[in-house]
């Protein structure tokens, strides 16, 4: 059984932050058996302007920057993101740790993005990168997994098809990260999984899918952009409604993760270990 546990999370640029908020999950030696609640943050204080939402808006960011191939190419999405990224930077930073724990290893993960306009006004992601360490060793090195410059990939993690992962990565990385991307391909997903990349992939896709943000109404411009879609829908024709109804679906298909028990629900049998992880 793998559990994820968020250590630290910082965010550049978004709304107000023009600076790194840093925010640290459990600053002790990680040891086993590893226990995060009696360390975890349980709430973020601040007043009003001081970028509270920012931060939980940014982990909604990422998630669907890691796991959604097709996030960067919504025109609604750069909409909404040419409102909550900073203007003077216009650029989003992301970096975090997370913990990856199973039977058998503990595992530290750094993960980094940066999101910026390029020439064309449109956000891009201009680096990506990925590396892991023991984490119950204090003297265990960093090692880098991958990472990518302006579109370009570099593989440092065992890969006897590096090259081959390269070329057929070329000119996708801008506009999806390397997880979304191999989500999209099916044939780079199905290649070479007993690699050391792709093991490691995994465990970034299980911290992906281990975000759940909920934001409260007053905090969530979803609605405003599209209002303005919808203000001047006598003007479009059959196949433009076409494309309003599917970018709702869109919409819909990325709206806040939030746990609720219409759509989600837990089997009898693992209740007990659930119950647990939610205390």
């Amino acid at each position: 059984m793998r559990n994820i546990y968020l250590i630290n999370y910082a965010v550049k640029g978004i709304k107000n932050l023009d600076d790194w908020a840093e925010l640290s999950f459990y600053n002790k030696i990680i040891r086993k058996p590893f226990s995060i609640r009696k360390f975890n943050v349980k709430g973020i204080y601040g007043t009003n302007g001081a970028g509270k939402s920012g931060i939980i808006r940014s982990a909604e960011i990422l998630k669907h920057l890691l796991i959604d191939p097709y996030f960067l190419s919504d025109s609604y999405v750069q909409s909404l993101l040419n409102d909550l990224i900073n203007k003077k930077t216009k650029t989003l930073s992301i970096r975090t740790d997370f913990l990856h724990c199973d039977d058998k290893t503990m595992l530290l993960y750094h993960y980094e993005i940066t999101v910026e306009k390029n020439h064309l006004d449109t956000y891009v992601i201009t680096s990506e990168s990925l590396s892991v360490k023991n984490a119950t060793s204090s003297r265990s090195p960093e090692k880098e997994l991958y990472h990518t410059f302006n579109g370009v990939l570099s593989i440092s993690a065992n890969n006897k098809n590096s090259e081959k992962l390269i070329d057929q990565t070329k000119n996708l990385l801008s506009n999806a990260s390397l997880l979304a991307t191999v989500l999209r391909n099916s044939e780079l997903e199905q290649s070479d999984k007993n690699n050391e990349l792709w093991d490691n992939l995994s465990s970034l896709l299980y911290f992906a899918f281990s975000i759940f943000v909920y934001m409260d109404s007053g905090d969530d411009h979803r609605s405003f952009y599209l209002d303005q879609f919808l203000s001047n829908k006598n003007e479009y024709n059959d196949s433009t409604l076409l494309e309003l109804s599917r970018r709702i679906g869109r919409m819909s298909d990325r709206t806040l993760s939030a746990f609720s028990t219409n759509r989600m629900s837990v089997k009898k049998e693992g209740f007990t270990e659930f119950e647990k992880s939610v205390k």
